[in-house]
């Protein structure tokens, strides 16, 4: 860099983009640059225009006299200038709800203690898993933080910045899907800002962000099931776990959450789900079931795990060993499924194809063609609402029969030569 250029460039590890910090001009300081900005550019040439621009525009709002409104966004940018050329020590801004920063309204949102919207869905009964919430947070501080300034108000965001943010999002290295969550971690906060009036309009309606088809799994068949279930597993509290998924369409959260109490004849009671944040919860939907299979011996041995556990009725069957009350990490079935996959034969790149809720996949492409919606749903937990109306929880008699049935001419093979 040329010694008369009044700034220096460089590049943090974790952005691609050129970052610019302004030499101070006041020789007599200890601080011989300002903060570093971003230049939002990736080359060099452009970074450097953009550096002399972002210059002089400080140079005017430094030396301008204002003399017609501007807005608070300026106002705020023209303030911190002058506090950070030591102008002025401080200074105060009128505390209304829609001159607060960006990124803390952002941040605030997905604040448990103090977001008024996760406040209204406690109170209105509809859940938020704490990981989806953390996960947004996390979001808001590490991407919008990046194009955002720290003094960018609510107040001032418009369908075009938006529209700019989205294009700096689409210039980062990662999936569609992981693009998606981005945008809608402060979408939708715009969103409600708007309907609860923090907005004149709002921002977001019809605005297409990101579009992508996900990478298909691969469906288990009947005879890589067999192939699996026949061999032995390095731990076989994992393959039971995988065996239950297949017979019963649970998910994961499902299975690790079972208890000697959810354990009956003839049937598990799915009552809750486990997640490392929550714990245990309500099943997704929110609603319990019972889970009908006719292969005692697979019952047995869960019931032997739950005695392992301590016998009491809300020990976990498949409890994380030396922790007590919690269940195995709930990685680890998704982990031996893949190794196991690799074991019969294929490669870690094909395994890496299939994944644990593959078994979900499994277990209603197969039962579909034996069971009618209603009674399959009553099995899966899949909820539509025409269909809740419609049938609501009802299983008749007749119902587990055919259901028990079903599952024996699928399943019948692949639990004998399980070793259940």
């Amino acid at each position: 860099m040329a010694n008369e250029e009044p700034f220096i460039l460089s590049k943090r590890k974790d952005s691609p983009y050129f970052q610019v910090r302004f030499k101070n001009p006041d020789k007599t300081s200890s601080v011989r640059f300002f903060p570093a900005k971003s230049t939002k550019e990736t080359v060099k040439s452009k970074a450097i225009a953009k550096a002399w621009s972002m210059y002089n525009q400080e140079k005017m709002d430094s030396l301008s006299v204002v003399h017609s409104e501007i807005s608070d966004t300026d106002a705020v940018k023209l303030l911190e200038n002058l506090k950070r050329r030591g102008v002025i020590k401080s200074y105060s801004l009128p505390v209304n709800e829609h001159s607060v920063p960006l990124l803390q309204f952002l941040l605030d949102f997905w604040d448990l203690e103090k977001s008024p919207y996760l406040s209204e869905k406690k109170r209105t009964g509809q859940h938020i898993g704490l990981m989806y919430i953390d996960e947004s947070r996390r979001i808001i501080d590490h991407y919008w933080s990046q194009f955002f300034d720290s003094s960018f108000l609510l107040s001032d965001i418009t369908r075009k910045i938006l529209k700019d943010f989205i294009l700096f999002v689409d210039t980062l290295d990662l999936s569609w899907s992981r693009k998606l969550k981005i945008y809608r971690a402060g979408s939708v906060a715009l969103k409600w800002a708007y309907n609860d009036e923090l907005l004149d309009r709002d921002i977001t309606a019809g605005l297409v962000s990101f579009y992508g088809k996900s990478e298909e799994r691969s469906i288990v068949t009947k005879e890589l099931a067999e192939l699996l279930f026949s061999t032995q597993w390095e731990d076989e509290r994992c393959k039971l776990v995988n065996l239950v998924a297949m017979l019963t369409g649970m998910r994961v959260g499902e299975i690790l959450a079972l208890r000697k109490m959810d354990l009956g004849s003839d049937c598990l009671y799915v009552n809750h789900s486990w997640n490392r944040k929550e714990g245990l919860k309500s099943p997704k939907n929110g609603e319990t079931r019972v889970v009908y299979f006719p292969f005692p011996s697979v019952i047995q041995r869960l019931m032997f795990y739950a005695e392992v556990s301590g016998g009491e009725l809300e020990d976990f069957v498949f409890e994380a060993p030396l922790v007590k009350d919690k269940p195995m990490d709930i990685k680890l079935p998704n982990k031996h499924l893949h190794l196991q996959l690799q074991k019969v034969g294929l490669s870690k790149e094909e395994a890496e194809k299939y994944c644990f809720h593959s078994w979900r996949h499994f277990y209603t492409t197969y039962m579909s063609d034996k069971l009618n919606h209603r009674i399959l749903q009553s099995q899966t937990g899949h909820k539509t609402l025409s269909m809740l109306e419609h049938y609501g929880n009802h299983k008749t008699d007749s119902d587990i029969k055919i259901i028990e049935s079903a599952q024996k001419e699928v399943f019948g093979q692949i639990v004998t030569i399980s070793g259940y």
